[in-house]
């Protein structure tokens, strides 16, 4: 058994080792990496900047907006709260909810095995309580969004009074609102 799992080890790194070394020989340039001088923005937008994955190779031309399909617009659209899922329930709703009702049994779970005592009153979490949880967990992530903003913020203003400062504008640190 022990030969077996030496030789299953090996023939794991021997193939690694081939598959890290064939793409050494022919490995392209990314474009992003390849590029020493910045890239001038498109004004007219026909372009998709920085679609270009290889060294070489030009940005992509939108097409006109009816050629897309329409769930591509949905993407920048925010996510759903869990009031907007209940009014209209659909297969994500119902995803979300299998997601987070096996998290809380995971923790059921361990908790019944640090107190045995508790395991008849630990209960398969109900619907209700599962709904609460994804409402705790929308309000924790807004605040987190919101705090990630602030700091976006705060480092956009410094930046652009560094900037400034730099021009002979304002002061660094002063407020530029």
């Amino acid at each position: 058994y022990n030969e077996y799992k030496s030789y299953l080890r090996m023939s794991h790194i021997l193939k690694r080792a081939i598959a890290t070394s064939c793409c050494l020989h022919a490995k392209p340039v990314l474009a992003a990496i390849a590029r020493k001088e910045p890239r001038v923005c498109n004004p007219d937008f026909t372009r998709c900047r920085g679609a270009a994955v290889l060294e070489g190779e030009e940005d992509p031309v939108l097409g006109p907006d009816d050629a897309y399909p329409d769930w591509l617009w949905a993407l920048a659209d925010r996510p759903k709260t869990i009031d907007e899922h209940l009014k209209n329930p659909d297969e994500d709703l119902f995803r979300k909810m299998r997601a987070v009702r096996l998290m809380m049994h995971k923790r059921i779970q361990k908790l019944k095995h640090k107190f045995p005592e508790l395991s008849r009153e630990l209960k398969f979490p109900t619907d209700e309580e599962v709904i609460e949880r994804m409402r705790e967990y929308e309000m924790e992530r807004t605040q987190h969004e919101d705090k990630k903003q602030e700091f976006v913020d705060t480092i956009r203003e410094k930046a652009s009074a560094e900037i400034a400062a730099r021009k002979g504008g304002v002061e660094p640190g002063r407020n530029l609102k």
